[in-house]
Formats: C-alpha cells, structure tokens, sequence
C-alpha cells in the first residue's frame, strides 16, 4: 500500500513527468478511484538517476468507498450550477455559460477542512461573458444534486468589501462588518460605495490593464460613513488609509471621482508616481493615448500620476 493507496497500478495515473539536467525526476500521478479522478488528489516522487525515490509529497485519501454511478443528470448539474452563480453574483443568468460536468470525487481534508467524507460530484465551470468576469467552480453532489463546494477561479477579479461605521467614533477601522462583500446583493448605505469601487476597477482594468490597486487583485475595501474620534459628525471627507489598505469616508461628498482619487493613492504606494501634468486625465507613460485625453468615458479622475 502506498500513502493509503491499495492499488498503485490501477488508482495512480501518471499527470506530468519531467527530468533536470541533473538527471532528477519528478512524476506527478493523479489518484483516482474506479477510474474517477480524486479532486486535489495527487502524489509527486523525486528520483534520482538509479531511479531511487528520494522525496515524496502526497495528498490523497486511503480506502475510499463510495459509489459511482451518478444519480443526478449531467445537465441538471449545470441548471444548479448557473442557477447558484447567477444568484450569487447577482447577474442574468443567460449570460452564463459553462463546461461539460466531469465526474470527480471530493474530499474536503485535502483542503484542510475537517469533514472526512467522499463525494461524487459534478465539476463545473461557470463562466459570464460580461464584466466583472466570472469564473465560478461548482461541485454538485452527483448522488443528491446539492452544492457541495465551490469558489470563484477568476485570476483577475473584482474583490470588494464594505464595512459600515454608522458614524460612530469608536467603530474604528475597518469598523463593523463587512456589511456587503462581493456577489452579495444590495443591502442600503454602503451600496453607492460598493457601486463605485467598482466603477474605478473597471476603468483601471479597461484602461491600463490594471488588476485592482496592487494590480494583482488585492481586495478593494472600503469603510462608510466614518467617523473621528474628537471631531464632528458625520466627517466630511475621504482618505486613503495606507495602514489598512482601503478606502475611508464620511456620510457626504463621496463621488466616483473622489473614491478613484482616493484609490490612486494605494497605486502611488504600490509603484505609481505623481508627475505633473495639464489636464485631468490618468495616465501611464508607457501607454499615454489620445484616446485618455479629457475626461475618460467611465470616471473623471482628478489625480495625475505615471508610472516609468
């Protein structure tokens, strides 16, 4: 038996194998259970050039049994996976689409999650063809049509999360909540907010091909109707906080031109540099335009940097 394994020949499938120039191997075999693949399921062994195995890293799960033969229709897989997706990023559902169901089985402890239990799920992708892109991995139980797992595979996507001080000094920052994260649907105050955040990474993305203000999608917080302690209330401005790395601002004065200004201020600090220029309009220098000059279409950005 190998890591758990009763039978190498039949439930390991060789995924990739390569060799260095030092004449070390590495082979990476998918597990696999009567032919279905295990999800996450793999084991990766170093050889040496005697074909010795001199290190080896393994997550699979030994012994598993659990039945094979899917209960659920592929095609109603997809209905409950579209239908989940369209209800959690609060879009039409005939703008998705998405792959063929493939059967695999999940364990969520190759995942670090406690529950030992085999599934036999549908995997899905689910895709949207408008922006923010949407690439949601959906696991339907094969056996029962329920949603096992599933989580958003997009590299570059829109990440926001609003928090709510509801003017009150002491919440502090981040402050309370978050009260509306990302695919979730309206719930008051924060949602202008939320809507133009949204707005700015869109034209950061569109324009400068930009993910997020790290450009490597960091989440885009954010905290409403915030509120000093010692000052007046409501506070009538918004900042940038660079400890926390998010938007801040009072009950007033919150445009989309001030959010994406205030949002510039987390690029400066990531790499972004202010330059002088004479008009408002956003700029890199490398990919300056015509097209930028004035006010772009999307946003009128009132902060002027460049980046060498």
């Amino acid at each position: 038996m190998l890591f758990g394994i009763d039978d190498a020949d039949t439930d390991l499938t060789v995924k990739h194998e390569t060799t260095n120039e030092s004449g070390y191997s590495f082979v990476r075999f998918q597990q696999t259970y009567r032919g279905v693949p295990v999800f996450g399921g793999e084991i990766v062994i170093q050889q040496n050039g005697n074909r010795d195995i001199v290190a080896a890293v393994s997550k699979a799960i030994p012994e598993i049994q659990i039945g094979t033969t899917p209960l659920i229709e592929p095609l109603d897989a997809k209905e409950i996976a579209e239908d989940l997706v369209a209800k959690q990023n609060v879009i039409q559902k005939d703008s998705l689409f998405s792959s063929d169901p493939d059967l695999v089985i999940y364990n969520p402890t190759l995942f670090n999650i406690k529950t030992n239990r085999n599934y036999l799920t549908y995997r899905i992708e689910v895709f949207s063809d408008g922006f923010p892109p949407t690439q949601e991995l959906v696991f339907i139980d094969a056996h029962t049509g329920k949603v096992v797992l599933h989580f958003n595979n997009q590299k570059t996507a829109l990440d926001r999360k609003i928090y709510d001080n509801r003017d009150d000094p002491s919440a502090g920052i981040p402050g309370y909540g978050p009260v509306r994260v990302e695919g979730r649907g309206p719930t008051g105050i924060v949602d202008y907010i939320y809507d133009v955040i949204g707005d700015s990474y869109v034209f950061f993305w569109n324009y400068f091909g930009r993910d997020s203000v790290d450009g490597a999608g960091m989440p885009l917080a954010a905290t409403a109707r915030y509120c000093q302690s010692g000052s007046a209330c409501p506070y009538n401005n918004a900042f940038w906080s660079g400890y926390y790395k998010q938007f801040v601002a009072g009950s007033v004065a919150v445009t989309d031109d001030r959010v994406a200004h205030e949002l510039d201020h987390g690029m400066y600090r990531a790499g972004w540099y202010y330059s002088h220029a004479p008009a408002p309009f956003l700029h890199r220098t490398d990919e300056c335009n015509q097209q930028y000059h004035g006010h772009p279409p999307q946003l009128s950005l009132l902060a002027f940097v460049t980046r060498p």
